[in-house]
């Protein structure tokens, strides 16, 4: 079902493209920092990577206020070191692969060529692979279970040159709780910062 979706707005995307000759299209790499918040008090991001493809299409007729959508293969994940429930240390490696689907309303500054600019707008996350691994001196020691779907809310700011290479810094928080009967029932959402260049093909 999520990669149906995901195939969905990838096709919409190709559709609107074709059809209007004013939307361009282009591909973003990124460099991402991820973590998932409150699950363990002794935690570390994972460094990981994002890249997608995304369609810049115009609202107004004055170069400033654009729709982005689009698609990011994303890594994610954590490291943490959590005590067990007889207070010896845990080793657990959380690493997941991510199809992330944003929403962004898009603003330049001004209608140069060379301008900075700001994005906001939901995201859906859908889950296509997970790979956890526990280091404990007890083997009944339970592993998390995650759900795979994830909602949040992304913002960002970066500099265009000629509205065709773009670098930016985003941070996206979610909304959902990944992290299924965790003991101390916290909400659990992913984070996710990144830096990462744009090269739109206009």
């Amino acid at each position: 079902m999520k990669n149906k979706i995901a195939l969905t707005v990838l096709f919409c995307l190709i559709f609107v493209g074709t059809g209007l000759a004013q939307i361009d299209f282009g591909v973003r790499g990124a460099i991402s920092r991820t973590n998932i918040t409150e699950v363990h008090t002794h935690s570390k991001s994972r460094i990981g990577y994002q890249f997608g493809i995304l369609s810049r299409i115009p609202i107004s007729g004055n170069y400033i206020l654009y729709f982005q959508p689009e698609i990011d293969y994303s890594a994610q994940g954590e490291y943490s070191r959590p005590f067990d429930e007889n207070h010896e240390r845990v080793e657990q490696k959380a690493f997941f692969t991510f199809i992330n689907v944003p929403l962004n309303m898009k603003v330049y500054l001004s209608d140069a060529e060379d301008t900075f600019f700001f994005t906001g707008g939901p995201f859906f996350g859908f889950m296509l692979d997970k790979k956890v691994e526990v280091k404990t001196p007890n083997s009944d020691t339970a592993v998390n279970k995650y759900k795979t779907v994830d909602f949040g809310f992304g913002l960002g700011v970066g500099l265009s040159y000629h509205r065709k290479l773009e670098g930016s810094l985003r941070y996206s928080y979610g909304f959902t709780d990944l992290v299924l009967h965790d003991k101390k029932n916290k909400m659990n959402s992913s984070s996710n910062l990144n830096l990462g260049i744009t090269y739109f093909f206009n």
